[in-house]
């Protein structure tokens, strides 16, 4: 029945958007080894702004890093947790390099 079919596939995009919505609500720290155990993770660059209190540098940026096995880490100085607002150019620079290295 094609009218089922198209609501349980709405019941399905559904559950994972809430889902997505649980996971993050539910983290209690930035510890990202648990959630990422037994996954693959493509190559990445991540980027971290020195003055983040919401995710501080020294307490969760580096062992991210060490955890992701990231292909590269820049510390945006600064820059607070959203350093893509606050330092655009630079984010921007950094990515594109990225991906040029990449290609």
């Amino acid at each position: 029945d094609p009218l089922f079919k198209k609501y349980r596939l709405k019941q399905k995009q559904k559950n994972q958007q809430q889902s997505r919505v649980d996971l993050f609500f539910s983290a209690h720290s930035f510890n990202l080894e648990p959630i990422i155990k037994g996954h693959i993770i493509p190559n990445h660059l991540l980027l971290w702004g020195e003055e983040n209190s919401v995710a501080k540098l020294d307490t969760y940026g580096y062992e991210n890093y060490k955890t992701l096995k990231s292909d590269g880490f820049h510390i945006i100085p600064n820059a607070g947790h959203l350093c893509s607002y606050e330092k655009p150019d630079e984010v921007n620079a950094l990515i594109e390099a990225y991906l040029i290295s990449k290609s």
